[in-house]
């Protein structure tokens, strides 16, 4: 009996953890959706000294990540790299006024 009372005991414990571990992780995933922007797609040119870092600088505001923005540029464009070539047509995103 005594043994079915510790393992009772060891699983409730385990449970109380499991659920601490998953709402601290759940509030720090919080997304805040008052900071979402819409963005809309346009075409963009490279040109010479581009790199997807600086077009990123001129079209996001500076509080929102450029690795995202990065991120969904290379897979809206079917990117497997970031090198860019000198005339090379882009879909970018832009904030939408």
């Amino acid at each position: 009996m005594q043994k079915r009372y510790r393992s009772f005991i060891k699983n409730i414990f385990s449970l109380a953890i499991i659920i601490l571990f998953l709402v601290l992780f759940i509030n720090t995933v919080k997304i805040d959706s008052t900071s979402y922007k819409e963005y809309k797609e346009v075409s963009y040119t490279v040109t010479y000294g581009d790199t997807l870092w600086s077009i990123a600088g001129e079209h996001i505001p500076p509080s929102e990540d450029k690795r995202i923005y990065i991120h969904e540029i290379k897979k809206i464009n079917n990117l497997e790299s970031s090198n860019l070539q000198i005339g090379q047509k882009l879909i970018i995103l832009t904030e939408e006024e």
